[in-house]
C-alpha cells in the first residue's frame, strides 16, 4: 500500500495507487532532443515514478524517476530545506543544463563533494572500463587550494561552531610574505578570515592561532600578524620555534634567542590577547588541557 504526500509530512493512503496513474507534484526537467528546461510532472504508475515532460518544440516524453515508488514516497520525510552555498563557482552564461557546476540556481551546497587526484590505479581489473593512464596526478599545492574552496564555499566552520568546541584553533604558521614558500597552498587572508568569522559566529568561543619563527620572517611583520590576529579577536597566541623536520622541508633561517620570545610574549599581551605562550619550544598542541583552564579563568577575571 503506497502513501501519497499531498501536504510534506502528512500522507493520505492511496489503495488502489499501483492499478492507475496518479498525478503527484509539478516538477521541471530536459527534453531529451533540445536540452532545454522544460515543465513538468511527477506521477506514480505501476508502482514507479515517472517525470513527464511537455516540450513546445517537441511535444510529450517522460522519464523514470524511480522503480520503487514507495521507497521514493518514504525518502521525501528525508529530504531538509535546502542550504544555500556561501559562495558559487560556477558564472552562469547560458544556463541549465550548459553551465553545469554550483551556480546562483543550486538550492543545496555539495553534501559530499568527490576530489580525483589521481587516474592512476594498478588493481587491473577486467571488469572495469576505465582506462587506466596514470598521466595525471594532483598535487599537494593543488589539492590544497581545492580545500580551501570548498571551505569558503560550504560554510564548514559553521558546523564547527554549531559543535561548541572549547576552543577554535587555525595557525597561520607565519607572516603573510612567506606564505608563497612556506604555505603554498593556503592564503593569509583566508586564514584570518576563517578565524573573524569563528567569532562571528559565536563570541563566546575561544580562538586560538599560532605562528612560527625562524622561518626568515621580520620582526615587526610578526607584529603585525599580532595585529592582524586582534583585529580578528583571537584570544589564545602561541608563538614556537621552528625546526625542520626533514631536509626536503624548509629550512631553518634562524634559531630564535629566549629573551626575544619573551619580548614577543609581553608585546602580545599588550596587544590585548587573554593568554600568549611564547618559547622556543612551545607548540600548538603542548599542554592544551591547562591552557583553555587557564584561557578561561583569565576571560572570567576580566582580563
Amino acid at each position: 500500500m503506497l502513501k501519497l504526500p499531498l501536504i510534506e509530512p502528512k500522507f493520505v493512503m492511496m489503495p488502489d495507487v499501483a492499478s492507475r496513474e496518479v498525478f503527484h507534484s509539478f516538477s521541471r526537467g530536459l527534453c531529451p532532443q533540445c536540452r532545454k528546461p522544460v515543465d513538468g510532472v511527477r506521477l506514480l504508475r505501476d508502482g514507479k515514478v515517472y517525470l513527464r515532460k511537455q516540450c513546445p518544440t517537441h511535444g510529450q516524453s517522460e522519464a523514470l524517476i524511480s522503480g520503487d515508488a514507495d521507497w521514493f514516497l518514504k525518502s521525501l520525510t528525508y529530504i531538509k530545506e535546502g542550504s544555500i552555498p556561501l559562495k558559487h563557482s560556477t558564472e552562469v552564461e547560458k544556463g541549465c543544463p550548459d553551465d553545469c557546476g554550483l551556480c546562483p540556481d543550486h538550492e543545496q551546497h555539495s553534501c559530499l563533494p568527490i576530489i580525483e587526484i589521481t587516474n592512476h590505479c594498478n588493481l587491473e581489473c577486467p571488469i572495469c572500463i576505465v582506462q587506466n593512464r596514470h598521466n595525471y596526478n594532483m598535487t599537494r599545492e593543488e589539492f590544497g587550494k581545492i580545500l580551501d574552496g570548498l571551505v569558503e564555499k560550504e560554510g564548514a566552520i559553521e558546523t564547527v561552531i554549531a559543535a561548541r568546541p572549547d576552543v577554535f584553533n587555525h595557525n597561520l604558521e607565519t607572516v603573510p610574505s612567506l606564505y608563497l614558500t612556506v604555505r603554498p597552498g593556503a592564503r593569509y587572508f583566508v586564514s584570518l578570515r576563517l578565524l573573524q568569522r569563528a567569532k562571528e559566529l559565536d563570541s563566546t568561543v575561544f580562538t586560538k592561532s599560532g605562528v612560527m619563527l625562524g622561518l626568515g620572517e621580520k620582526r615587526n611583520e610578526v607584529l603585525q600578524v599580532m595585529d592582524d590576529l586582534r583585529i580578528a579577536k583571537v584570544d589564545f597566541l602561541t608563538i614556537g620555534q621552528y625546526l625542520r623536520p626533514t631536509p626536503m622541508h624548509h629550512p631553518v633561517i634562524s634559531f630564535v634567542t629566549p629573551a626575544k620570545f619573551k619580548a614577543y610574549e609581553t608585546t602580545a599581551y599588550s596587544k590585548g590577547f587573554l593568554m600568549v605562550s611564547s618559547s622556543p619550544l612551545t607548540r600548538s598542541s603542548h599542554h592544551a588541557g591547562e591552557d583553555f583552564a587557564r584561557l578561561r579563568a583569565a576571560r572570567q577575571a576580566g582580563r
